[in-house]
């Protein structure tokens, strides 16, 4: 195993030992979420459907609460017909959590790293390195 890989999975062992539900759109929900660069992973029970990157964690989920700023929310409420976007917070709220971890360097190659790895697919489109070489095979 090399040393990029080992830093990945340790990475990665972090951001799923670290979930939070959040009570998205509450008066100072992210108030502990730092603002530094990183990577986060939002899960719907035990599985991973989104991970993201960014350069303010703090910020980014504050995009949780406004459907055309993120991806994950825009999605989810475009695929499920149910979904209003009235409720689409709150729902939010209730069915995932989320992890994150801050990265000052490499938050992108972790991001793909993890996409490729969960195969978040739903949510994530897989990178188009992913398709061309074997850097985010699993050595397990």
């Amino acid at each position: 195993m090399t040393g990029r890989t080992r830093v990945l999975r340790k990475h990665r062992d972090a951001l799923t030992r670290r979930r939070i539900s959040y009570e998205i759109g509450a008066d100072g929900w992210r108030d502990k979420v730092p603002r530094r660069s990183g990577v986060y992973v939002i899960w719907r029970l035990d599985d991973p459907v989104y991970v993201g990157e960014t350069a303010n964690l703090h910020e980014r989920f504050g995009d949780l609460e406004r459907t055309v700023n993120h991806t994950f929310r825009h999605t989810l409420l475009s695929r499920d017909k149910r979904l209003r976007e009235s409720r689409l917070t709150s729902y939010l709220s209730k069915n995932f959590q989320i992890s994150h971890r801050v990265i000052g360097v490499g938050r992108k190659e972790l991001e793909e790293y993890l996409i490729c790895f969960w195969e978040t697919g739903e949510f994530n489109k897989l990178p188009s390195r992913y398709m061309r070489s074997e850097d985010y095979e699993d050595d397990a």
